[in-house]
């Protein structure tokens, strides 16, 4: 199952993770999720703002600690590999920074 872009959106991520282990899935590959630099914070929900050039929008996104997203996939499953995403820049949040990393779990 691939998760690309997406898991930040959904209303309960840690629910969808949790639930993912009665699907017997083999293989999640996880992309492009926001994480903080800084891999012991805490998941926060924050907002995010599309550029008014685009369309003048917002929506909820959460940003999520490293070190707690592990934590919970590895009660299931083994982290095979986890790399950059594409666009795996640096941004400043807040009082904070991000970043989009990847990772790609197999089943226990």
């Amino acid at each position: 199952m691939i998760v690309s872009s997406s898991l930040q959106f959904l209303p309960d991520p840690i629910t969808f993770i949790e639930n993912l282990d009665g699907l017997d899935i083999p293989y999640l590959i996880f992309d492009k999720i926001p994480f903080f630099v800084e891999p012991n914070m805490q998941n926060r929900l924050m907002l995010q703002k599309v550029p008014p050039k685009i369309y003048d929008a917002s929506y909820p996104v959460w940003i999520f600690g490293e070190n707690l997203f592990i934590k919970e996939m590895i009660k299931n499953y083994e982290l095979v590999d986890d790399f950059n995403a594409y666009n795996g820049y640096v941004e400043k949040i807040e009082n904070s920074q991000m970043h989009y990393r990847g990772f790609i779990f197999k089943k226990k």
